[in-house]
């Protein structure tokens, strides 16, 4: 009985650890493709999604705000709207910066 009633208990933990795992991906696991240098501008196209914003040419849509915003929050910062746009201006910015002057990291020496 006692062997039964742990793997009850072992099932139940294990479901529990998955589910909040596929939530939290579903909520800022967009946001984690782009941080990692990928072409996050064309991550989430969407034909029917407004843009709400132009930084320095490159449109960011209503999809990719809330993305955002949602990633601020699971970090527990300021995730609001203005808090968003401040910070994907920042990231864009940086990134054409980089591009321009040639630098590129590779996911190898980020991880080091």
């Amino acid at each position: 009985m006692k062997k039964r009633t742990s793997i009850i208990i072992i099932v139940c933990c294990l479901a529990i650890i998955s589910i909040t795992y596929l939530s939290a991906s579903k909520s800022i696991g967009s946001s984690l493709n782009y941080e990692w240098g990928q072409k996050w501008e064309k991550l989430m196209a969407d034909d029917n999604d407004e843009t709400v914003m132009l930084v320095n040419e490159v449109p960011v849509t209503q999809k990719q705000l809330k993305s955002k915003m949602n990633f601020l929050a699971a970090q527990q910062a300021d995730a609001s709207e203005e808090a968003a746009r401040q910070a994907l201006i920042k990231q864009i910015v940086l990134r054409q910066e980089a591009e321009r002057r040639g630098i590129s990291v590779s996911l190898q020496e980020a991880e080091s």
